[in-house]
C-alpha cells in the first residue's frame, strides 16, 4: 500500500446501491481490503454521524468518506488524498469530482476527505440530531460560518451512478426532480434522447414523472418516494441481476473515462481557456478604444 494512505481511513457508506459490493472491491484494489470499512447505518445524517465516529476512533488523522454510488478509478484516490493533505491547518474538508451518469457531466459528488479533528470538533457542538438533507454540505457550512474551509479539488477520481438498479435510479431522479427543479427540463430533454436506446434513462424520466404527480413542499417530504409508481411501471421489466466484482471493474471505469471524461475535461479546458481570454479582451478594449 502507498504511503500516501498513511495516518488516512477510507470509509465506504453504502445504502444498498446495486455498486456497493463492487465499490469495495475497487476501493480494496488500491488500499486494501483490511483499510476499508464499509458503514450502512440508514438516513444520511446517521451514516454520516456513525462514518464520523469510526474515523475519530481509529486515531487517523484524515478520513476520506467514499459514497457506494461511486466506482473510482484506479489510483486516483492517491491524487485526491495528496492534494487534501497539502491544504491549511483549518481545512474541514476537500472535495473531489465524479463523471455522473445521469447529468453526463463532471461534477461533484460521493467523495470527500475530511480532517478526523474538525469532524470531532463538529460532533461535538452537534451533539443532537442535524439534517438529513446533504449532511456533508451542512457540516461544511456549519463549519465555514467559524472559520474552517471546504477546498474543492480538482480530481475526478470515478464513476457516479453507474450501473445502479432501476429501483435505485427510479428513487433518485425523483429526488433529482425536487433537489436540481431549475435544470431538471434540461435533463428531461437529455433523457429522452438516450433513453431510446436505454432503459436506464427511461427510468429516470419515469421518477421525475412521479415527481410532478405526488409534489412535495419540502426537499426532506420528498424522500417518501411513491414507489407505487415504480412497481407499476417496472412490471414489464426485470429487475437487474446482482453486479458481479472483479478485474472487469477496472477495465469498465478505465473505458467510460477514456471515452466520456477525458473528452468533457476537454471541453471544460478549452471552455475555460475561451473564457479567460474574453476576460482578457474585455479588460483591453477600453484602452485600444482610448488609443484609436
Amino acid at each position: 500500500m502507498s504511503d500516501i494512505y498513511k495516518n488516512c481511513l477510507i470509509v465506504l457508506r453504502a445504502a444498498g446501491e446495486r455498486t456497493e459490493d463492487a465499490a469495495h472491491w475497487l476501493l480494496s484494489q488500491d488500499v486494501g481490503t483490511e483499510n476499508v470499512h464499509k458503514v450502512k447505518a440508514g438516513p444520511l445524517s446517521k451514516t454520516f454521524r456513525r462514518s464520523a465516529e469510526i474515523a475519530i476512533d481509529s486515531g487517523n488523522k484524515w478520513a476520506v468518506f467514499v459514497d457506494a454510488d461511486v466506482l473510482i478509478h484506479s489510483n486516483s484516490l492517491k491524487s485526491l488524498i495528496a492534494f487534501g493533505k497539502k491544504q491549511k491547518q483549518n481545512t474541514f474538508s476537500t472535495t473531489a469530482k465524479v463523471y455522473d451518469r445521469f447529468f453526463c457531466r463532471i461534477r461533484r459528488a460521493g467523495v470527500r476527505i475530511y480532517k478526523t479533528e474538525l469532524l470531532g470538533k463538529f460532533l461535538n457542538e452537534n451533539s443532537g440530531v442535524f439534517s438529513d438533507v446533504r449532511p456533508d454540505s451542512n457540516a461544511s457550512i456549519q463549519m465555514g460560518e467559524k472559520g474552517y474551509l471546504t477546498i474543492n479539488s480538482d480530481c475526478v477520481i470515478g464513476l457516479h451512478d453507474f450501473e445502479q438498479a432501476y429501483y435505485d435510479i427510479f428513487r433518485k431522479s425523483y429526488m433529482h426532480a425536487h433537489k436540481h427543479r431549475h435544470h431538471i427540463g434540461t435533463l428531461i430533454d437529455l433523457w429522452n434522447d438516450l433513453g431510446e436506446k436505454d432503459l436506464d434513462f427511461q427510468v429516470a424520466i419515469w421518477g421525475v414523472a412521479a415527481a410532478l404527480l405526488y409534489p412535495k413542499s419540502s426537499l426532506a417530504g420528498a424522500r417518501e418516494v411513491p414507489m407505487e409508481v415504480f412497481k407499476e411501471k417496472i412490471s414489464s421489466f426485470e429487475e437487474k441481476k446482482d453486479l458481479k466484482c472483479g478485474p472487469w471493474l477496472e477495465t469498465f471505469v478505465q473505458s467510460v473515462f477514456d471515452k466520456d471524461v477525458k473528452a468533457e475535461m476537454l471541453r471544460n479546458s478549452n471552455t475555460g481557456r475561451i473564457k479567460r481570454l474574453l476576460n482578457r479582451l474585455r479588460k483591453t478594449e477600453p484602452i485600444r478604444q482610448s488609443i484609436l
